[in-house]
């Protein structure tokens, strides 16, 4: 005996043109009869139905890259952004946080065979007296290599038998300080300053791209973390010593700027999106001895490192970005000088002589300026 089944036809095999009541017109059923009416159906859906869905699925997949790409450009864009602007209170000299100041330095004596900080010793980027290789390749005149684990834009810092360095685990949230053996590449030790609560970044930048710097005793990192700028300071075998916040930070594409080390302080910058400043901690305790706000566009940051220059014959904390270039009081914090220029974002060190400031940068604007600082 010979079952009947009724097969509902896809719209690609129903053909509205076909007019006559004895074919089966869109979203009408078909009664095919027999035992071999489900195989040839399925043989006459496959041959139909390849030509119509074939060639989108082709499509599908050539576009697959793009809409990649785009997911995640899209995932960076509906970050929240901070809006607004709150600027940071201000935290001035006095007779609470004086005694912290001291007006000499009381660094150990630093050699030409340290790096202590971004850009050496004097903040120029030159080694004096160094024999430096000229040539290099895989194996020549490599000593040692070692692998890093994580992702970072810092760049490393040496002093005595270690080499410093920090990175962040971007899947586990995690940001650290490495050391390793200067003579071998051996990993020393590794030290998490912050678990979880990363902060918004551009995909191009990373969690970890501000320098350490060192004084001899202790090793201070800068990372941006769970809405702040944190500072935070280890000795040399990976110890916490104390953790600060310099302040609030909005971020838009991340952090960049490395810590700055004169005399008693560790300085650091700290240009957002919500309410820039410069803030100097004690570099002993942790206490934050002045804080000064920076110009704020609320439109983007900034992430050019400040340097302590001798510029017309005294210490000056010079610094540029949202649209000025800017002369502090290292001691105090207290603005020296400023003026406009050259962009409101930068992202390099300014450059001196004698009595001449040399700053460039950047977006939107792409200048390059030259200020007179004598008194």
């Amino acid at each position: 005996m010979e079952t009947v089944r009724a097969y509902r036809i896809p719209d690609v095999l129903c053909r509205p043109d076909n007019a006559a009541p004895d074919n089966p017109t869109r979203n009408d059923c078909v009664l095919q009869q027999g035992s071999h009416s489900m195989g040839s159906l399925l043989s006459t859906v496959s041959s139909q139905l390849w030509p119509f869905y074939g060639r989108r699925l082709k499509r599908i997949l050539i576009l697959l890259p793009a809409l990649v790409v785009v997911m995640l450009i899209g995932q960076y864009l509906t970050q929240e952004i901070p809006g607004g602007v709150n600027p940071v209170d201000e935290i001035t000299v006095n007779t609470a946080t004086a005694d912290l100041i001291t007006t000499t330095s009381d660094l150990p004596e630093i050699t030409n065979h340290n790096w202590p900080w971004w850009r050496g010793l004097h903040g120029t980027g030159i080694a004096p007296n160094q024999d430096a290789p000229t040539s290099w390749s895989t194996t020549e005149n490599v000593l040692w290599q070692a692998s890093v684990p994580g992702r970072g834009h810092s760049t490393p810092v040496v002093w005595g038998n270690q080499v410093f360095l920090t990175t962040a685990d971007d899947e586990h949230e995690k940001q650290q300080i490495l050391s390793y053996d200067r003579a071998n590449g051996k990993l020393l030790w590794k030290m998490t300053a912050h678990d979880g609560r990363f902060m918004r970044s551009h995909p191009t930048n990373t969690h970890a791209s501000a320098s350490p710097a060192c004084d001899g005793d202790r090793v201070f990192v800068a990372f941006i973390n769970n809405g702040s700028l944190k500072v935070t300071a280890v000795d040399l075998t990976g110890k916490l010593v104390w953790q600060s916040e310099a302040g609030t930070f909005g971020s838009e594409h991340g952090y960049g700027s490395s810590p700055v080390i004169h005399e008693s302080l560790v300085i650091v910058l700290g240009d957002n999106l919500t309410g820039s400043f410069i803030t100097a901690i004690e570099r002993t305790t942790g206490k934050i001895v002045w804080r000064t706000q920076r110009n704020t566009t609320g439109k983007h940051g900034s992430y050019g490192t400040p340097i302590v220059a001798e510029v017309s014959g005294r210490n000056q904390l010079l610094v540029h970005g949202t649209n000025r270039v800017t002369s502090y009081d290292p001691a105090t914090g207290e603005t020296l000088w400023f003026c406009d220029g050259p962009a409101e974002v930068t992202a390099c060190t300014i450059a001196f002589s004698d009595n001449l400031v040399f700053a460039s940068g950047g977006y939107p604007d792409n200048l390059t300026v030259c200020v007179n600082a004598r008194k």
